[in-house]
């Protein structure tokens, strides 16, 4: 959508008669390529303070965003977002990646070079070698 007051038109009625609650982001990236260009206009877009007053329509805030971005999506998915995060031991915001392996996707925390320091301390490293190799 091209044109700023029909997308805030549109997005405010959304939020506002549907609710905030329900809704979700969602593109055609399968058949277009990345959404990244659509994901950083939604993050920079807001609806004019002046169609915010006249009909209602709520704030874009971080907030927000993030449950259009996806804590909307956790509910009809039966996924906690709260639970997920204990158990991968992420904070709020931190990245994650994720690959395929075998039948699954695994999602792995990034962290940072130096919380990585020591991580593997006392680890066995004594490798049983074939003899021509020695």
């Amino acid at each position: 959508m091209s044109d700023p007051t029909q997308a805030a038109h549109v997005l405010g009625k959304l939020l506002k008669y549907v609710g905030e609650d329900r809704v979700l982001w969602g593109t055609d990236s399968i058949w277009y390529g990345s959404p990244q260009d659509q994901i950083q206009a939604f993050r920079a877009f807001q609806i004019a303070e002046p169609y915010r007053e006249r009909y209602g329509y709520p704030e874009l805030t971080p907030a927000l965003r993030a449950q259009v971005f996806g804590l909307n999506a956790a509910k009809p998915y039966h996924v906690s977002p709260e639970e997920i995060r204990q158990r991968l031991k992420l904070s709020p915001g931190q990245k994650v990646q994720a690959i395929q392996y075998e039948n699954r996707i695994e999602f792995i925390p990034l962290r940072s070079t130096r919380s990585m320091r020591g991580f593997v301390r006392g680890i066995d490293t004594r490798v049983v070698r074939d003899r021509d190799r020695v």
